[in-house]
């Protein structure tokens, strides 16, 4: 199922039922940047505290990828992100942002 949203004017798809875990939980715009895919919750991030810093992920703190809220998302950087929520793990879960 497509689930849809609108922010700014611009409309965020995911697939509920993708196999994927990225595209099952992260709504991705319907445009394209120089950068890839605009992502909802990076450019929630964007707009609310500024430029991603280089070499970080924009991390839902309480882990739930629906909570767009900008007070539940932070900026971290991927290496610290892998150890802190990937580390010594046996799945295979992709680390995006």
């Amino acid at each position: 199922m497509i689930e849809k949203v609108t922010y700014n004017g611009r409309i965020y798809s995911r697939d509920t039922e993708a196999k994927d875990y990225s595209h099952r939980n992260y709504f991705r715009g319907n445009q394209r940047s120089k950068e890839g895919e605009i992502l909802l919750h990076r450019q929630i991030y964007v707009d609310n505290f500024g430029p991603i810093p280089f070499m970080h992920l924009i991390h839902h703190k309480d882990r739930n990828p629906n909570n767009n809220a900008p007070e539940n998302l932070e900026a971290i950087n991927e290496r610290d992100h892998l150890h802190k929520y990937h580390r010594f793990e046996n799945r295979k879960m992709p680390v995006v942002s």
